[in-house]
């Protein structure tokens, strides 16, 4: 039992090796996580907005996968193609490369194979009750503007948010309703939010985003490229695939709270409050 316990503790100094992972047959090279957000400013005629990138390779020499790069960095995009487009990226400082388990890269190689029921996306009572209670939805008022007329709501106030929060039979129907399970892609000109997984193999990338009209991002779209360019060939409902980014992607990544659940919550406290509180 001691060879054993000092084995288990040497081998704790060394870094943990895994193999080269597969998806949909090809060896993946690397695993590339952006943000993408933006307007179109009519004045200037241009897409201006912000962009960061979080790259995880393979390290052949370690044999393991390693988020050595976190770029943040904002962008300038002219429509007249006499203006020179901006583009400004640089390291995140103090941001410390750190490898990436096998494991969790492999869980979200799968969620993104595997298409689920909508009932996957409700919460159990106890996760609703923690995310819709009081301070959530005196917040979602405040930043909507309307505690003056929660304040004076015939209903009365703590009556109001006493039958939000106890209402989870309303919030399932809300997130039945409002998560696009048609595989509607949004393409909104005017202003954008996208969150962008990319999978690189030698043959080919597999690119899919997550891009809705609300806050939360489910479904996710997949891409695919033709003669005609890059178009949506599937769309993937699966909320894995926001638990295993959340793991990856570093805390000042932004949209990275739009994979959280509070955003689901913050969309239904907003449209429920705008609907009682017009």
């Amino acid at each position: 039992m001691k060879q054993l316990l000092l084995l288990l503790f040497i081998l704790s100094f060394f870094p943990v090796q895994s193999q080269q992972l597969i998806f949909r047959n090809e060896t993946v090279t690397q695993v590339t996580l952006e943000s993408i957000t933006g307007f179109y400013h009519p004045e200037r005629k241009a897409n201006i907005g912000k962009r960061d990138v979080l790259e995880i390779n393979y390290d052949t020499t370690g044999r393991q996968y390693v988020a050595g790069s976190f770029k943040k960095g904002t962008y300038y995009t002219p429509s007249d193609k006499n203006e020179e487009p901006f583009k400004n990226e640089m390291e995140m400082p103090g941001y410390e490369p750190r490898q990436v388990e096998g494991n969790l890269l492999m869980k979200l190689f799968d969620a993104l194979n595997q298409d689920m029921p909508l009932d996957s996306m409700l919460m159990d009572a106890e996760t609703f009750r923690s995310l819709v209670n009081d301070t959530a939805i005196l917040l979602v008022a405040n930043n909507l503007k309307l505690t003056a007329k929660l304040n004076e709501s015939a209903t009365g106030k703590e009556k109001l948010i006493s039958a939000i929060s106890g209402d989870q039979e309303k919030f399932n129907s809300f997130l039945k309703s409002h998560i696009d399970t048609a595989c509607f892609y949004n393409m909104n000109a005017d202003y954008w939010d996208r969150i962008l997984i990319t999978i690189s193999t030698p043959g080919r990338s597999y690119r899919f985003e997550g891009n809705t009209k609300d806050h939360f991002r489910q479904a996710w779209f997949e891409f695919s490229t033709g003669d005609a360019g890059e178009k949506v060939s599937r769309c993937v409902l699966n909320p894995v695939i926001n638990e295993t980014l959340l793991q990856l992607l570093p805390m000042k990544f932004i949209s990275r709270y739009y994979l959280d659940k509070r955003a689901m919550t913050e969309s239904y406290l907003e449209w429920y409050l705008r609907e009682h509180l017009r």
